[in-house]
């Protein structure tokens, strides 16, 4: 956590059983540290640009007795970090039109909007945080809420987010390469609905 009072709360659940990426050997709890070190980089940089003073806080793996202490619907978002694709949380209604060498997925699902990244060829860790971010983007933005259109183009690679005139590119150009920066758009869009209220899918937290 940073910045006083936690405005923005992002809770990382990792997959169960098969789908936990700490069965890959190479994602640790070293991982999860530095995962945690980029995004509070990342936040700070949401604030130097955008001119806030955002605090937040980062949780890994909450139990529902800890969700019920610390679960706070206003700014709150949850990332699912999963094995690989094969591993997805989202029917496959949904992920068999954005291909399976997608490095993470956000949809809306029955009881809210559910944001998952894989770990598969996709570390090192600060890339994954990258890929979070951006996920978290259309959380926030564009699939979890209408900030920004998201049918705005057939084209998957231009729609929503993916339009450098909406998105502002940097982080939320696809695809996630973990190089991008932040750009000063991306910071006040992010600054401005990391703290709204937007239902996350809960339906595949710990019990």
């Amino acid at each position: 956590m940073a910045g006083g009072s936690s405005d923005i709360r992002i809770y990382f659940q990792c997959g169960k059983g098969f789908a936990d990426p700490r069965g890959l050997g190479y994602f640790s709890v070293k991982s999860m540290e530095t995962m945690n070190d980029t995004m509070a980089k990342l936040f700070g940089e949401v604030n130097k640009l955008a001119g806030t003073s955002l605090g937040w806080m980062l949780a890994w793996d909450l139990t529902a007795a800890e969700r019920k202490l610390n679960w706070m619907d206003k700014g709150t978002s949850v990332v699912h970090v999963l094995r690989s694709p094969s591993n997805s949380l989202i029917p496959s209604s949904i992920t068999k039109s954005s291909g399976g060498d997608a490095a993470g997925r956000t949809a809306t699902l029955d009881d809210g909007v559910l944001s998952e990244i894989y770990v598969e060829n996709n570390m090192p860790a600060d890339k994954l945080a990258h890929i979070a971010f951006h996920e978290l983007m259309h959380n926030r933005l564009d699939v979890g809420a209408t900030v920004v259109p998201i049918n705005n183009s057939s084209d998957p690679m231009k729609a929503g987010i993916h339009d450098i005139a909406l998105g502002g590119g940097g982080l939320a150009a696809t695809p996630t390469t973990g190089y991008g920066q932040l750009t000063a758009k991306n910071a006040s869009l992010m600054a401005k609905n990391l703290v709204t209220t937007v239902k996350q899918s809960t339906k595949h937290l710990l019990g």
